[in-house]
């Protein structure tokens, strides 16, 4: 804004978004970080469509809290996501992005877990404020590491083709999560989603690491 125009102005046609996705999806492919960060992302949103539309149904049926106390625990949850996503930008700047997103997946894991044992409104509320923290963590930092794996010109494509890509993965999956409701039990989704959020902490530290930038080698 402070130089009052596009960093890299380019003119909008069918040819210019074809060029920028076939780029994209060369990084994609490449099985660099951006590679990794489409896998993981992809296994936490498939993970969690299987059983967050069926949050509702489970605090009602097994839980036992009224309609007021879950749309409560949607305050609480806010309220902690609000309150530490400054804090957790701050984090990933001084620690890095993956520490950020280690403990985003720790915690969710976490209040997954806890969220099948827990019986108390309170003890729902402690589990939904977890939520809240650990995907504060996690979003300023997934941005900030695409921001910086991805050309200036391509930021925009690629934050849209992620998106696209993550949705159509996880489409089927609250489908499939009804079905483990019914067949196993209602609380089976709830811990695969948990076990794949620890999963995920494997190729988040060991993958999320940025090229290193070559010295100049002078004029």
């Amino acid at each position: 804004m402070g130089r009052g125009s596009e960093a890299n102005p380019q003119p909008l046609s069918l040819e210019s978004l074809r060029g920028n996705l076939g780029a994209i999806l060369g990084m994609i492919l490449a099985g660099g970080l951006l590679t990794w960060m489409l896998i993981t992302d992809g296994v936490r949103d498939v993970a969690y469509a299987l059983s967050f539309n069926l949050m509702p149904l489970y605090l009602e049926d097994i839980g036992g809290l009224s309609a007021q106390q879950i749309g409560w625990l949607m305050s609480i949850f806010g309220l902690a996501n609000m309150a530490t996503s400054i804090p957790a930008g701050w984090l990933a700047d001084k620690r890095g992005e993956r520490v950020a997103i280690v403990l985003g997946f720790v915690l969710q894991a976490a209040a997954m877990f806890g969220f099948v044992r827990v019986q108390t409104f309170l003890g729902y509320a402690i589990v939904w404020a977890l939520f809240g923290v650990g995907v504060a963590c996690m979003g300023p930092a997934y941005e900030s590491l695409i921001s910086k794996a991805v050309p200036d010109e391509l930021r925009g494509t690629a934050f849209g083709l992620l998106r696209s890509s993550l949705g159509l993965f996880s489409l089927p999956a609250p489908a499939i999560g009804a079905q483990l409701w019914e067949r196993i039990s209602p609380r089976f989704p709830f811990r695969l989603t948990a076990g794949a959020a620890l999963l995920a902490i494997v190729p988040v530290w060991f993958k999320f690491k940025l090229p290193k930038e070559r010295p100049d080698d002078g004029p």
